[in-house]
């Protein structure tokens, strides 16, 4: 690409943005993301910051980022993204609420939990007046309200908004694409928290189905996935099956982003939380301090996720004793 179309550098921007957008959607991060990066320089020198593509551009990378583990770089891009989007969109353009909804989300795992129920309020409302109440932009809000409620442990409210989104992406999606795939395996978590337990076993067998013919066997959708039946397996007592499954989900995160991925600590907490339901503490210990490490290198010492992994390694090191 970058020995092509010399002479219409703002075409040849457009198709490096086309083939990151691409290279993001199938797990090719690697090549994406300088693609991207150049893209970006090229629309904002050529065309000005507030221009379209410059935002289209920018709603890309937000997701590269996000399924990086850069969860600032993420927030960032979406942000600036909505703002040119909003700004340059026509009403019934979908990416602008899109993208507002994204940040709404990120705003969660930045630990700006406020921010996210405001945002996320706000996209629902825009979203179902603008494109009606059973299109797919409800689904994407839904599905990170969901997440919200979730957190802060209002399973039952939780199950109802995600129920909504996996109805809605079945009938416009179809019960075989990954958007449905990405929408069960959040229903999964109600059910396995509600001890409706082969319900999530069933649902999470499906998404890893799902994200294995659509993305192959390296993306962290399917090991999003994978985390989530470890997770059940461990509530059925089936440890070797949890371990398994826990295991290969953080080799492909470790194979495709390094040992400090974000998605990594929750990963390993729950592996380490295996153990400890084994009874094998030491083991427990080890591996949730190494949770620990993620989890500061990723989020920070005061976020959520940090606080998890340090109430984990008290419970073990008072098992120890």
């Amino acid at each position: 690409i970058d020995d092509s179309l010399n002479d219409q550098p703002v075409v040849r921007a457009r198709l490096m943005a086309t083939i990151g957008g691409v290279g993001t959607n199938l797990g090719y991060f690697e090549m994406a993301d300088p693609l991207l990066v150049k893209a970006l320089t090229v629309q904002r020198e050529l065309l000005g910051n507030d221009h379209p593509e410059v935002g289209r551009t920018l709603f890309t990378i937000g997701w590269l980022a996000f399924w990086q583990g850069d969860l600032h770089r993420s927030l960032d891009s979406f942000e600036e993204a909505s703002k040119i989007l909003e700004e340059a969109a026509s009403p019934t353009d979908q990416l602008p609420l899109t993208a507002r909804t994204a940040a709404g989300f990120l705003m969660n795992l930045v630990g700006d939990v406020e921010g996210s129920r405001e945002a996320l309020d706000e996209a629902l409302e825009a979203s179902e007046a603008t494109f009606g109440p059973d299109s797919a932009a409800v689904s994407d809000v839904l599905l990170f309200s969901g997440n919200l409620h979730f957190d802060a442990r209002r399973f039952e409210d939780a199950g109802r908004e995600w129920k909504r989104a996996v109805a809605i992406r079945r009938a416009v999606f179809g019960a075989d694409h990954q958007q449905y795939a990405f929408a069960i395996v959040d229903l999964a978590r109600y059910f396995r928290v509600t001890e409706q337990l082969e319900e999530a076993r069933r649902l999470a067998d499906s998404a890893i189905e799902i994200f294995e013919r659509t993305y192959g066997p390296d993306h962290p959708a399917l090991a999003n996935a994978l985390g989530s039946q470890g997770a059940t397996l461990r509530s059925m007592e089936d440890y070797e099956g949890a371990i398994q499954h826990y295991e290969q989900a953080a080799s492909i995160l470790r194979n495709l982003f390094g040992p400090d991925h974000a998605r990594l600590s929750w990963i390993t907490r729950g592996l380490a939380g295996v153990y400890l339901r084994m009874e094998e503490f030491t083991e427990a210990a080890a591996i949730a301090r190494e949770a620990l490490r993620i989890a500061e290198a990723a989020y920070g010492k005061e976020h959520i996720e940090s606080a998890r992994s340090h109430s984990l390694i008290g419970y073990v090191e008072y098992k120890l004793e």
